[in-house]
């Protein structure tokens, strides 16, 4: 069967009621058949909209190439689908499996808007019945090879994390100020994993006035900074390794070492730096937490909360109910 949506019409593609007459015309054409593989995906912007995507295609692997280079943002998953005819001449489309951070009920809820349907188009989630290994194993690899993630993060010792952090800056989880998205706003991040007790002795030795004083750890704060602005991995001292990528953090959190950042602006000038009470570890995860994270941080915005404790309370609850595997790696809001 010859599908009417190619990858390269999805690539070029800057009509989006166009796109979706194609993928509208490939769903009708496969009526009859089942355990066919799909491609979904969320807010794909497509000239003045977005929109989403429900691909029916035995090749998934072409599209997904297409969507990570043109279309990052857009939230995806695939799986499989029974396309069998109705009465009344209704289409119903049955979502067996999904792969991905859409849950395959979600998956079934975009069918019918994806491809602009009328009542002929309807979509139901059903799990296989059939074969007790649901998911089939295709889909699992191709999943775990392409959902891994390695970030960074500060996490205390009692393996809690305080922020993600991403290339182009941080998601700050359940926090005194709140949970938080923070871009470095065109700033370099320089940051190091400080061994605290190592350095302290140095800073007590250079400055013991400063070391005995009421507000320490600011002197403290401002000397590191002074001593590690201008090194790189090979010339920074013994108490301080820099982090350059996450693999290069720790595997596991130190209470002796904690993360210190330096923010330059784009003349290499000191503009701030921050502390952190946790240590910088490599955290191996995948796009679905990733995605979860940055959905929380949007629905919290978009609910308007400001006070951080309610910011807490509903970024929280909005993890706990998508990733309730995630959640032991945060500080619970009556706890920060």
């Amino acid at each position: 069967m010859a599908l009417s949506l190619k990858p390269a019409l999805l690539e070029n593609a800057t009509d989006p009621s166009k796109i979706q007459k194609l993928m509208k015309a490939d769903l009708k054409a496969s009526v009859g058949k089942k355990n066919l593989k799909f491609v979904v995906a969320k807010n794909c912007q497509i000239g003045p909209k977005a929109i989403s995507l429900f691909i029916i295609t035995p090749t998934p692997n072409l599209y997904e190439t297409v969507l990570k280079t043109k279309y990052p943002k857009a939230i995806r998953a695939k799986g499989t689908c029974d396309i069998l005819k109705g009465d009344g001449g209704k289409f119903n489309v049955t979502i067996r499996t999904a792969v991905g951070p859409i849950q395959p009920q979600a998956v079934a809820l975009l069918v019918k808007p994806a491809v602009v349907s009328d009542s002929s188009i309807q979509a139901v989630y059903t799990p296989p019945s059939a074969k007790p290994e649901g998911v089939p194993e295709w889909a699992k690899q191709e999943y775990r090879r392409d959902a891994k993630r390695i970030l960074m993060a500060s996490m205390t010792t009692d393996g809690k994390i305080g922020s993600v952090y991403f290339s182009d800056g941080r998601i700050r989880t359940t926090h005194g100020a709140g949970p938080e998205k923070e871009g470095h706003g065109g700033q370099t991040t320089v940051q190091f994993n400080v061994d605290e007790k190592a350095a302290l002795a140095v800073f007590k030795k250079e400055y013991p006035k400063l070391y005995a004083s009421d507000d320490m750890w600011d002197h403290f704060d401002q000397w590191l900074v002074k001593k590690l602005k201008n090194v790189n991995v090979k010339s920074a001292p013994s108490w301080a390794k820099v982090i350059v990528t996450p693999e290069k953090a720790q595997s596991k959190p130190s209470d002796d070492v904690k993360l210190f950042e330096i923010f330059k602006n784009i003349n290499g000038k000191v503009e701030s730096w921050h502390p952190s009470r946790g240590t910088a570890v490599k955290f191996v995860t995948d796009k679905q937490t990733v995605a979860v994270l940055e959905a929380a941080i949007k629905h919290i915005n978009q609910q308007k909360l400001t006070d951080p404790n309610a910011r807490n309370v509903a970024f929280y609850a909005f993890v706990k109910s998508r990733l309730p595997s995630f959640v032991q790696y945060m500080r619970e809001p009556k706890d920060v």
